[in-house]
Formats: structure tokens, sequence, C-alpha cells
């Protein structure tokens, strides 16, 4: 069945090897195997039942005994909370032991031996003890630990009399009979998996054939060995496994090398290659004592880990039936061969970090009755949640909840992840150097005026990133820079109207081009109109633009705002108070979310600006901005409570340059908030996790705060200065602390020195 060597722990590099087949009159099996080590992945969502205080790690010295277990990614089940415990496995083969140290708390009371007047249920031969320790081992400290490490052994005895002479004896055989016995025992004794590491290259009696059609009709899986020839179809009965009457039911398992190989001993899927999975099987360490441990190889040792692993699902997730637990690990495996399925390797090596990940979308019950679907893949639309917010809803755990993935298999899953936080963007944003290319201007009767100007511009950094910061590794569109400004003047009335593409910024005059809140909305058009009453204006504007269309996303809903202002202006103070309301469909203050999605929260925000400029002294102009918003966002999954207040604000100096003055230099300085959620908070209505897997689900209301850990502060510093007859040099250094308001964000440093000259 399978070659089995023996070496104390020290010295199991160099453990000898010799031959075991294990038969069965007119049936098969066979048995070992081994798969690539990879390192164990967690799974996407910290599942149900609540992970012990102590499982395997794959750090721990039990779990290092089993290259096995790192193959498959068991620490990912264990992580879980899976451990077996409650499954039955059944093990005919030549009896376990059941002083084995390592496995004896795990051997069911009801093992036997079905030879009659044998009554000797621990056999000689160690080939069923080898097998069961790979599946159940105890998480003891010592030794190895088994697959499913809580599980219950049925071991049931069914080698023939006589045929086993001793402990890794060769000449093992068993009988269809017997076997069909062995079966019925372990089903009508509550085995919900067997495990055959036997077989034969002949097809089975039908006494047998009938037993295994009454354990699959119970609801029973198989995990059975492919067998030892190194032969292109596995043997019997791993080969009934593609078998209509038993399909879904069996899984035949090849065994690999730990260089990710099929072993050279090994049957390969073939014929049954649909149902055909490959695990450990060489060179596998089990059987532990308090000195030495055995290691064994042969397809009869693969077929464990796959048994273990359907024991490990059937545990954590009690809703599945064996069928469905054997179509996940199908589903879960990792490819080895050829593209999909193949006649070496079938479906490939199993993978518990996968077959414990949902498998499909994420149904997540709501209050109503009903469910939303989110995805467990990163593909789709990114959902981000504007800077403004930070770290606020990523560290919190108040949106933890449940979802069913397509098997109906129930996770506990925190809603915070599919928020993903604003990318850390450039220092230095680019910035549009106008160019403006053509001006018409008509002079009108009574002092009126028309201008038609039309321009274009250049990035100064070529293929800048998003501005809003929110849609990372996405760049502009090649459209170039361009926009065109109507303006018209009639006594005290002035009227503006401005349009642009590319990213163009609007026209300088306009509220958007300084207004924090009026700028989110990234307008492609704009119009304003304003009362003059000497130095007094009053004005109306509004506007509006999809931030995304620069990114080819054209089919998303536009942002828009309107405000109304009144300015007054005079040599040396200009001061300017607005009110205002930005209407965002994809999320408040520049979040991402589109109206497709499960996160989308459609948002609107009050908000006052004002600003003051002051020439102070003759060389020194000072400027501060302030603005407060309150936003409200309504969401199907998540809920921004109205009155949430967000706050930005710059304070500015620059010096001035003398009239006349040649080769003047002139400093600025700026200190600058972008927006900030200062006050507010998130709710939701979901269901709380249930104290046990079959619980009825029951809902509450979670709040958290919508404010960030940290606060964002940008510094800048400034050198411009005219060169006689050279040209115009400009510097220009910037600070980021707490980038995205969160606490302790690396400070993001920039750095921009520019020369232009004209001949």
């Amino acid at each position: 069945m399978g070659r089995i060597g023996w070496a104390p722990k020290a010295q199991q590099g160099a453990a000898l090897a010799a031959l075991t087949v294990l038969s069965a009159c007119a049936g098969g099996g066979g048995g070992g195997g081994g798969a690539a080590t990879s390192n164990p992945i967690p799974p996407i969502n910290n599942p149900t039942p609540t992970p012990p205080a102590n499982y395997p790690l794959a750090s721990s010295a039990e779990y290092q005994e089993n290259w096995g277990l790192g193959a498959i990614n068991a620490e990912a089940a264990f992580a879980y909370g899976a451990t077996g415990a409650g499954v039955i496995v059944g093990v005919i083969d030549t009896g376990v032991n059941a002083s084995q140290p390592d496995l004896a708390a795990n051997i069911s009371s009801q093992s036997t031996d079905i030879i009659a007047g044998r009554d000797q249920p621990s056999g000689v031969n160690l080939h069923a003890t080898f097998v069961a320790s790979i599946i159940a081992a105890t998480f003891n400290g010592q030794g190895t630990v088994g697959v499913a490490y809580d599980s219950t052994i049925l071991s049931v005895r069914a080698d023939s009399a006589g045929s086993c002479t001793g402990q890794t004896s060769t000449d093992c055989s068993f009988d269809d009979v017997d076997l069909a016995t062995g079966i019925n025992y372990a089903v009508a004794h509550g085995a919900k998996i067997i495990n055959l590491s036997l077989g034969g290259t002949t097809p089975d009696s039908v006494p047998f054939q009938q037993a295994l059609s009454k354990a699959v009709a119970a609801g029973v899986v198989f995990a059975i060995a492919a067998g030892n020839e190194g032969t292109a179809n596995p043997d019997w009965p791993a080969a009934y496994a593609t078998d209509p009457r038993y399909q879904g039911a069996i899984l035949a398992v090849g065994a690999l090398t730990q260089a990710g190989a099929l072993a050279s001993y090994s049957n390969q899927a073939g014929s049954a290659a649909a149902a055909y999975v490959v695990a450990p099987g060489d060179n596998i360490t089990t059987a532990c004592t308090g000195t030495s441990c055995w290691q064994v190889s042969g397809t009869s040792f693969a077929a464990p880990h796959v048994a273990g692993a359907l024991a490990l699902l059937l545990q954590a997730f009690p809703n599945l039936s064996g069928e469905q637990a054997v179509a996940i690990l199908l589903k879960t495996t990792d490819d080895l061969g050829a593209t999909g399925v193949d006649a070496v390797y079938g479906d490939g090596l199993i993978d518990l970090g996968k077959a414990f990940s949902p498998i499909g979308a994420l149904s997540v019950p709501t209050a109503n009755g009903g469910n939303v679907t989110i995805s467990t893949t990163q593909s789709g639309s990114p959902t981000i949640l504007s800077p403004a917010f930070g770290d606020a809803v990523a560290r919190s755990q108040a949106l933890t909840t449940v979802g069913y993935d397509d098997y109906q298999r129930l996770f506990v899953v925190n809603l915070a992840t599919g928020y993903r936080s604003a990318p850390r963007a450039p220092a230095l944003q680019g910035s549009a150097l106008s160019e403006r290319q053509a001006s018409v201007v008509i002079n009108g009767a009574n002092g009126s005026r028309l201008e038609l100007t039309s321009g274009a511009a250049d990035h100064s950094l070529e293929g800048d990133l998003d501005p809003t910061g929110v849609m990372e590794g996405l760049r502009m569109a090649e459209a170039p820079l361009a926009d065109i400004n109507l303006s018209f003047t009639a006594g005290r009335f002035n009227f503006q109207a401005w349009s642009g593409q590319g990213g163009m910024p609007p026209a300088g005059d306009l509220a958007a081009s300084r207004d924090a809140f009026a700028s989110l909305s990234k307008p492609d058009h704009a119009a304003r109109a304003g009362l003059n009453f000497g130095p007094l204006q009053v004005s109306a504007e509004a506007g509006g633009g999809s931030p995304f269309s620069l990114y080819g996303l054209n089919d998303l809903p536009a942002s828009s705002y309107m405000l109304s202002s009144l300015k007054f202006t005079d040599p040396r103070l200009s001061a300017s108070l607005s009110a205002g309301r930005l209407t965002e469909p994809l999320g408040p203050l520049g979040s991402f979310l589109p109206q497709t999605t499960i996160n989308a929260m459609p948002a609107s925000t009050g908000f006052v600006s004002g600003q003051v400029d002051w020439k102070a002294l003759p060389l020194l102009a000072l400027s501060a901005q302030a603005s407060v918003g309150q936003s409200s966002g309504a969401g199907e999954q998540l809920r921004l409570q109205s009155g949430a207040t967000s706050t930005t604000w710059r304070v500015a100096a620059q010096s001035l340059c003398s009239a006349g003055a040649a080769g003047c230099t002139q400093f600025s300085a700026s200190i600058d908030q972008p927006i900030r959620l200062e006050a507010g908070q998130f709710t939701a209505v979901l269901a709380d996790v249930p104290a046990s897997y079959f619980d009825p689900l029951h809902f509450s209301t979670r709040t958290l705060s919508a404010s960030p850990s940290g606060r964002q502060l940008d510094f800048r510093l400034g050198l411009d200065r005219d060169v006689a007859q050279l040209g115009h040099l400009e510097l220009q250094a910037v600070a980021i602390t707490s980038e995205n308001n969160e606490v302790g964000a690396p400070l993001n440093l920039g750095l921009l020195a520019s020369w232009r000259s004209s001949f």
C-alpha cells in the first residue's frame, strides 16, 4: 500500500524505506503522497466559530513535524476555528493502535475488529495507525498534529486473518465482503467520512458496491488512495470516484512529493480526473512517540490529508452535506498540471486556505428581511472614502456582521474592509499652466463689455495621478486641457459662463477655483451672476462635473454645487463670505462610492466659507481662508448621520516686490488643513454574530465615529526670483504630516524647482 520507513526524530532525514502493499480481493485502493510546500494563507474573513485561544500555528513544532500541513494551508482552517471536533472519521484498515500516545485520546470506544472470532481492534500492523495519526494526532505539545486534530477516529480493522505478519509487513490483504461489512459498521456508528487507504487493480464485488451505495445514500463521503503502481489510472475503489452512482461522494487521492511533483509511484488521475485530487504523501512524519516518529510514503498517506480536510469543513460549517464538502475541496484546489482538470493531477492540490474562504459573493442579511451582496474578490470598482474621513471606518470593528457564501456557509465579515482608504498622493500635485491662446473683447454702449477667451494648458507634472486621491493607479485621460470663458458686464450687473475639459481648473475669478467644498465637484462648467455696489459685490454661482470623467468613467452621475457670496474690496483689504450646498451622488466629501455597489452613499453638504486678503505692509500680504460644512449621506449599508461637521482652513504670507524693482525675490509660506471630518457618526443596522452556528439572527444598530485619528497639515515654502535677462526661478517645498488624516502616516515631502526663460 505504501513505502514505510522508521527513524528516530533526530534521524528522520535519513529514514530507510521499505515497501508495503495492501491489497483487496477483487478490489482496490492505495496510499501516500506529497505536495509543494507553501506559506499558510489566513482567511479573508474571520469565521464562525470563534478560533480557539490556542491552535496550531505554522510556527509550532507539531505543525512543522509534518510538512504536509503547510502544503495544504492547514493553518487557515485552524485560525478559522476548525478542529474536526464532533466529526467521526472511519478508518477501515489494519486496526489503529489504541495506545498510540499522540492519538489515543481521539480513538472511538466503538472501534472494532469485524473479522469474526478475532476480536483484536488494535492490529499488529501499523499502517492504520499511520493513517489515523495524519488525520487526528492530538495538539498536545509533542509529536505531530493531525489535519483534524480533534476529530474522532472510528477504527474498523478489516485485514484478513493472518495476512499481516508484522508492524510494517507488506503482505496484508483485505476481502471485499469484509470491507463491505466495515463500511456498513462505520456508517451505522456515525462516521461521516471514511478513509480507504487500500485498493486493487480489479473492480470490487457486488456486496462492496452495495455497501458503497448505502453509505453514499446516507451522506457519507470517502477519501480513497489512488494506488502506488505509477499507472495512468487510479486503482479500485478510487476509480469509482467518477462512477455516476457515487459521483460527488468519493475523492480519489494521489500523492505529491515535497518538491511539488506527483510522486513517481503514485497512480495518476486518468479516468477519474474530475474527482481526483492530490495531497502530501511522500516522506510524511506520523505516529510519533515521546522519542521517535515514523516517516512514511505512499498514496495511503495522501488520502488521510483529504479525509482530515473534509472533517474540518463539516465541523466548521455544519450546514454542509458531505457532497458539498467534496465539491468545495474540488472547487478550491491549486492547479498543478495543465490548466484545469488534467489526466495527471486531476483537479490539483487541496488548499484549505481557499476552502475556508467564501466562495462566490457574500450575501449579507438586512434588517428588512432582504439581503445585500458584496464581492469577495478585488475585481470591480473600488469603493474609497474621502481622505476627510481618514481611517475612521477602517479602524472600527462596529461593522462586523455575518454573510453567507454560495454554499450558504456562515462567515463573520467586517464590512469596513469594503471601504478602502484614499491612497497616498505626491506631495506636489501637478498644476495646470494656463496659456491663453485667443481673446475677443467687444465694448458696447454705456460701458458694457463682452469678453470671450479660449485657452489651453499643459500639466506641469506629466501624467498626474487623480487629484482627489481616490482613483489609485488610474491616470488622466489624454484629452488636452482647454477651456472657454465668457464674461459680460453692463453697469452694476456682471455675468460669467465657463466650460473646461481635460481637468482644466476653473477660471480664477470663479468661487469654484478657491472654495474647498465647491471644488470637490471638480466642475467642468460653471456660471456666475453678480451685482456691484461700489466696494460690495453680491453674486450667485452654480456648476458641477463628474470628478472621474477624466479617467474614462463617463457613465457616473455628476456632482454639483451652488453658492451665494458677499465680497468687500478696497486697495488693501478684500474679504468675502459664501454659503452654498454641494451635492455628491458618489459619496460625501469627494468619496468614490458608486451607486452600483453596496457601499453607495449619495450625500449632500451645506457649507459656509470666508476669505480675507490683507496687504498688511507695503511689501507683505497676508491671507486666511476657512470653511465649515455639515454633511449627511444615506446608503443602503452605511449612513452618515445628518450634521456631520467638517472644516478646512489655510493661512498664508507672501512678500511683495516694490514697483519697478529689478531682480526681486519673493518668499511665500502657508499652512493648509484640507477638509477633515471634525464631528459626526456613521450608523448601520446589522445582524449580530450568533453565539452558535444555527442560532436565529438578531439585528442591532451600530454607531461609529466618522472622525479620523489624525489631522493632516500641509506646510509650504516658496521662492520666486526674476533674474535679469536670464529668466524666472521658482522653488517650492512641501511637507505633509498625518497624511489623509491618519495618525502615524509617514511624512510626505516634496521639492519642485523650475526655470522659465524666453528668447
